[in-house]
């Protein structure tokens, strides 16, 4: 909800629609933008992982935020298919 309100909905803009994270160490960033408006998130607390940056959809966004308002915690797990 921190970052929700920050993504772009302008779909001629797609880079902008959606959260960008980014690991850095046992920090998660997300940042979203809207080209008006800039919101950044620092989660600690991670263990070492893949630092692989990644752009989360707004769709995800809006699903896992329609999820965490019925059950109050989430637990996400990432894959990436090569």
């Amino acid at each position: 909800p921190k970052l929700i309100y920050a993504i772009s909905i302008d779909e001629s803009r797609f880079y902008l629609n959606g959260i960008f994270f980014n690991m850095e160490g046992s920090k998660l960033f997300g940042i979203a933008t809207n080209g008006h408006q800039l919101a950044k998130v620092e989660i600690t607390g991670f263990s070492k992982a893949l630092e692989v940056p990644f752009l989360l959809p707004n769709k995800a966004v809006k699903i896992i935020d329609f999820i965490l308002k019925k059950e109050k915690s989430l637990s996400l797990k990432l894959v990436w298919l090569l």
